[in-house]
């Protein structure tokens, strides 16, 4: 039973460690095992996919704070403007 091939368009900027695994993992299985071949590869992969990652998780983290002031921004303007003014109270 062979692998399954990565697909190349999830990862858009590791095509080229994805092609190169996709052409190791064709190769026999004992060559595979024995020489341990796409197992560098393998590893470049996972780490080009967490640089990927710890980017978006920078992206997603100054959207967030964006929404976030964005959202309270509002809820004061609307606690504002559904304020009643304070009655005094007549002796």
């Amino acid at each position: 039973m062979g692998r399954t091939d990565v697909k190349a368009g999830r990862f858009p900027e590791c095509e080229h460690i994805v092609k190169a695994l996709n052409k190791c993992n064709k190769r026999s299985f004992f060559d595979r095992w024995w020489n341990n071949a796409c197992a560098e590869l393998t590893h470049s992969l996972a780490a080009c996919r967490r640089e990927i990652k710890e980017k978006n998780r920078a992206i997603n983290a100054t959207k967030s704070l964006a929404r976030r002031q964005r959202h309270e921004e509002i809820i004061k303007a609307v606690d504002e403007s559904t304020k009643q003014p304070k009655q005094e109270e007549e002796e």
